[in-house]
C-alpha cells in the first residue's frame, strides 16, 4: 500500500514526492466529507472523526501530505469580543511544497479551491485537528520559481479558518489508532 498525495477535490492521486529527511505530517480532508466528530466528555480531545471514503481510493477520508519541518507551522489566535465576552479561535496552519513539479502545481491550486480540515503530526507524535468546526480555507497561496537549482522553488500555502470555538484539539490516543486507519490507500 502507499499513501498518495491529494485534496479533497480530488485532482491529484499521484505518488507523494520526498520532500525532505525532517517532515512535518499533515493530513487533509474535505470539510464536507468529514460527516461526524466526538469529543470526551471534558470536550478536550477529539476522541473520534468519520468521513465520506474520497472517490478514486481504496479507503479514507483523510490523504497524507509530507513538508519540510523547517518550514512549517500552526498557531491559533485567539479573538475576544468585548461586547459580548465571547472567545473565538482562528487557527492557522503555514507549510511548503518544495517544488513544482506538475502535481505540486494541481495539489497547491486544489488547496487554494477547498475547504479543508487538516491534522499535524508533531513530533512525539502528537496529532492536532485544525478547522473542525467551519473548515479551513487559503489565506495566502504563492507559487516560486528558481534561477538555480539550489534556490526555493515551490508552493507556499497558508490555511486557516475564523470562528472556532475551540483552539486547535489534540487527538486522543484511541482517535489516533483509528485516525490512521482513515488515511486514503491505495
Amino acid at each position: 500500500m502507499s499513501t498518495l498525495c491529494g485534496c479533497p477535490d480530488r485532482n491529484v492521486s499521484s505518488a507523494c514526492p520526498s520532500l525532505a529527511k525532517t517532515m512535518l505530517t499533515l493530513y487533509a480532508a474535505c470539510y464536507t466529507d468529514l460527516t461526524a466528530v466526538t469529543y470526551d466528555t471534558a470536550d478536550e480531545y477529539v476522541t473520534g472523526m468519520s468521513g465520506t471514503t474520497l472517490s478514486g481510493f481504496s479507503s479514507g477520508f483523510f490523504v497524507e501530505l509530507s513538508v519540510p519541518f523547517e518550514t512549517s507551522g500552526f498557531d491559533v489566535e485567539g479573538a475576544v469580543n468585548k461586547n459580548n465576552n465571547t472567545y473565538l479561535f482562528n487557527p492557522k496552519v503555514t507549510f511548503k511544497l518544495a517544488s513544482l513539479e506538475h502535481d505540486t502545481i494541481k495539489l497547491f491550486e486544489s488547496f487554494v479551491k477547498s475547504k479543508v480540515v487538516v491534522v499535524v503530526k508533531l513530533q512525539g507524535p502528537t496529532y492536532y485537528a485544525l478547522g473542525l468546526e467551519n473548515g479551513l480555507i487559503a489565506e495566502a497561496a504563492n507559487l516560486t520559481s528558481s534561477v538555480t537549482k539550489d534556490d526555493f522553488a515551490g508552493a507556499t500555502l497558508t490555511l486557516s479558518s475564523f470562528g472556532e470555538s475551540k483552539s486547535a484539539r489534540q487527538l486522543s490516543t484511541t482517535a489516533v489508532t483509528a485516525f490512521l486507519g482513515s488515511i486514503a490507500t491505495i
